[in-house]
């Protein structure tokens, strides 16, 4: 029972360091210009951490503070020189997540709660039908990290929304610096063969 005991102590001790472990990202000179960029300085990043402009109309980030989502709304135009403040907020997380935060008076609300293991196509089109349309850009997407369903939403989005090649999306996910976990390997197989075709249909007729 002991040995038995020591196994099963030790397998969970291995899969916790697995499940923390982060891919190296790419030196910031070798970091392609068409890449999510970062916003912010120290303050922003507090309350809104991990926060990257990935497009004109889509921002990402970690779980959000009503702080943080009020300081970047005031900043993006003023210090940060970007057209428009935040008009959507979509969460990830499968629990409440977002129980505590307060969105600021005229910024949307939706949550996707993302399985991480078992991604669902519906959710995908989901989010690819809120992004798409006007009245709701820009939106910042989330999740706790910000880094691996987060990654993949951004990845499909890349390659949905703006035809980026499949490996070129995933090299973003999961190079560039946002804390992607190699343990969630599943999420690059669902990119690798996901029909983007059928997905960019459906997308159309939810709307």
């Amino acid at each position: 029972m002991n040995v038995l005991r020591k196994y099963i102590t030790y397998g969970a001790v291995v899969l916790s360091l697995t499940a923390c472990a982060v891919a190296p990202a790419l030196p910031p000179e070798q970091r392609p210009l068409n890449w999510a960029q970062a916003v912010g300085k120290t303050q922003l990043h507090q309350g809104v951490p991990n926060l990257f402009q990935v497009s004109p109309v889509l921002y990402r980030s970690a779980q959000p503070t009503a702080e943080g989502l009020n300081l970047l709304n005031q900043n993006l135009a003023v210090s940060y020189g970007l057209p428009s403040e935040i008009k959507t907020v979509v969460n990830l997380r499968n629990n409440a997540g977002d129980d505590a935060l307060v969105v600021p008076t005229g910024v949307r609300y939706e949550q996707i709660p993302f399985d991480t293991w078992q991604v669902k196509e519906a959710d995908v089109v989901r989010f690819l039908k809120i992004v798409r349309n006007p009245t709701n850009q820009p939106v910042l997407l989330h999740c706790k990290h910000g880094a691996d369903r987060t990654g993949m939403m951004t990845a499909i989005y890349r390659i949905v929304e703006q035809g980026w090649r499949k490996q070129d999306a995933i090299a973003e996910m999961t190079q560039g610096g946002f804390g992607y976990h190699p343990i969630w390997s599943n999420l690059i197989r669902y990119i690798e063969n996901m029909d983007v075709a059928d997905i960019q249909r459906k997308v159309v007729l939810a709307q």
